[in-house]
């Protein structure tokens, strides 16, 4: 009966920490009005392409709804290791904050830098389909870093600075 009781409480305390987290993570989402300076640096080693990359990214959102997301690093190609692409873009686009916490990226204008060695179709495949004319993320602010997600999957996490 001891045990019985014991389980009961364990399980109840770990959901209400569950539900405590959850409130606490959906409290700090994003607002139309917060401002982001972040970066993280990422190595994602099986894309769809089947290529890995190595990369820093610098993401920043300002209180006049444009924003700049920086990519610099390398893409290598798992299948032949010798083609290895540099990455170097800048990418200014407009946003709005159609709900609490989610943006929608538009009006995209991609910078390449000259050593940018990457081809378009293979960047949009592995990195960021630049192709599509409206990107939708979801971003949680933990502390002082944002969990940054697509519709489907967590994207990365980079700090505020």
């Amino acid at each position: 009966m001891f045990i019985f009781t014991t389980n009961k409480k364990i399980i109840s305390a770990c959901v209400s920490i569950s539900i405590v987290s959850a409130l606490y993570i959906e409290s700090n989402y994003l607002n139309d009005t917060d401002t982001i300076n972040c970066t993280t640096s990422t190595n994602w080693l099986d894309l769809p392409g089947s290529h890995r990359l190595n990369a820093t990214f610098v993401f920043n959102l300002n209180a006049n709804m444009q924003g700049i997301l920086d990519f610099s690093g390398t893409l290598i190609d798992n299948r032949d290791s010798k083609k290895i692409y540099t990455i170097g873009r800048n990418i200014h686009f407009s946003y709005h904050v159609p709900s609490k916490g989610n943006i929608t990226i538009t009006s995209m204008d991609l910078h390449k830098y000259a050593y940018d060695t990457t081809p378009d179709d293979v960047f949009n495949k592995n990195v960021m389909d630049l192709s599509a004319r409206e990107q939708n993320l979801k971003i949680s602010k933990i502390h002082n870093a944002y969990l940054v997600s697509t519709p489907y999957t967590v994207v990365t996490t980079c700090v505020d600075y």
